[in-house]
């Protein structure tokens, strides 16, 4: 910091050092919590809420990882590492999607301030291919069944403490309404209601768009039953649906680390006779996978997911993979 006053005094030896080191200055000294970081660095640049919220929490999940080290001491070394440590709990699908938030971090703080340097920018092209790089899907989505729904939740149903009944609760609430994890954080008691004897939730999702999602009696009841175990009572309206064992709002990233311990327990005693890692976005594409299987009509789907596409819904969320040959006999069968 001696050097940086050092520098600000000496105006006209340095005049255009000077001019970007107190823009630099007065960028920082502004900030003092993660909500100056979101309005400086990811609102008003066309994200969607959810999409700009899971960048900030990647992007502080990555400096409490380096140990809250300044933005100008960040190297590619240290975004590796991170990387190294995220694939031994995620797939490299959501691995790459943090280092998409933290890539856009260090591109807006580019933007702000020239004088800056984004570690990306310096890095070694075959270390940023591998930690953008998003895996091709080979075949079909995946998806739990019915059965390994039902086991998962007699599992969770045994666990009867503070984390195992917001477990519950918060896996039955992914599973039954399809919603994405930093959708379902947002979610207050003043987001649901009642209409013709049937709960809905008024949900915000991807793009800003607001979609009326059903509810179902045992997931909204699962909820309650975590409220008044953990806290005594029912939630006010103005009460988010979950809360971190701290009683502050429950963060995705934390979320998504509480379902990572409940996959690495399913797996160690082979509850689905097969290893499957779980993680939120599963849940709804078991969900979205369920209905189908139900005969439920795509376009209903699509509703109800909040798809506008429905050959995003049908690539990356609907593991059916059946073969064409039973419905290719039944059309050219000879009468």
């Amino acid at each position: 910091m001696n050097e940086l006053t050092t520098l600000l005094e000496d105006k006209e030896k340095f005049p255009m050092v000077f001019e970007g080191l107190k823009k630099l200055d007065d960028m920082f000294s502004s900030i003092k919590c993660w909500k100056d970081i979101e309005k400086m660095f990811f609102m008003g640049n066309g994200l969607s809420k959810n999409t700009y919220k899971t960048y900030m929490y990647a992007t502080k999940e990555f400096f409490e990882f380096v140990g809250q080290l300044n933005p100008l001491q960040i190297k590619p070394s240290h975004i590796e590492e991170w990387y190294n440590s995220m694939t031994e709990r995620l797939d490299k699908k959501s691995c790459a999607l943090k280092i998409a938030g933290l890539k856009k971090f260090f591109k807006n703080v580019k933007e702000k301030c020239p004088l800056c340097t984004s570690p990306f920018e310096i890095m070694d092209k075959k270390l940023l291919k591998k930690i953008m790089k998003i895996p091709k899907s080979n075949g079909r989505p995946e998806a739990l069944s019915k059965d390994e729904l039902d086991k998962l939740f007699e599992f969770l149903r045994k666990d009867d403490s503070t984390k195992g009944v917001r477990n519950y609760a918060l896996i039955q609430m992914l599973a039954a309404t399809a919603m994405r994890i930093s959708a379902l954080m947002d979610v207050c008691m003043s987001d649901i209601y009642e209409h013709d004897g049937k709960r809905y939730i008024d949900v915000l999702g991807k793009g800003n768009k607001r979609r009326q999602v059903f509810l179902r009696a045992e997931a909204f009841e699962a909820v309650m039953r975590y409220h008044v175990q953990v806290y005594g009572e029912l939630p006010s309206e103005d009460e988010y649906l979950f809360y971190s064992l701290r009683g502050d709002k429950w963060a995705s990233n934390s979320a998504w680390t509480a379902i990572d311990k409940i996959s690495k327990e399913v797996n160690a005693i082979n509850l689905f006779g097969r290893q499957q890692k779980l993680y939120p976005h599963l849940f709804r594409k078991s969900c979205l996978t369920g209905l189908y299987r139900e005969k439920m009509p795509i376009v209903e789907i699509m509703r109800f997911s909040g798809h506008s596409d429905y050959k995003t819904l049908i690539d990356n969320y609907l593991a059916e993979g059946e073969s064409p040959e039973l419905y290719l006999d039944k059309l050219f069968k000879k009468t």
